[in-house]
């Protein structure tokens, strides 16, 4: 299900599963050390495909904005010339 938005470039995601009670586990997905998406996950099929489109879709929208903000900042307007 997974596909980087295409200004997106340079970063890693993480994903980790931790055990927690009983049958249930936590989720995490992280961007370069940024946590993006966190749940629990129950071993039911229809739980896990509805987190799977979750996580991605929250995953699209932060590389998203974040090359937007990276784009904005690095604008002319933004950009110094070094003279005091």
């Amino acid at each position: 299900a997974w596909q980087a938005p295409p200004e997106a470039s340079n970063y890693s995601i993480f994903i980790s599963e931790k055990p927690y009670r009983l049958m249930t586990t936590q989720i995490e997905v992280r961007i370069n050390e940024t946590l993006v998406f966190q749940s629990f996950l129950q071993p039911r099929g229809d739980i896990v495909e509805q987190l799977t489109h979750q996580a991605v879709a929250r995953t699209q929208l932060y590389l998203a904005n974040y090359e937007d903000i990276k784009r904005q900042l690095e604008g002319d307007d933004r950009s110094g010339t070094g003279i005091f």
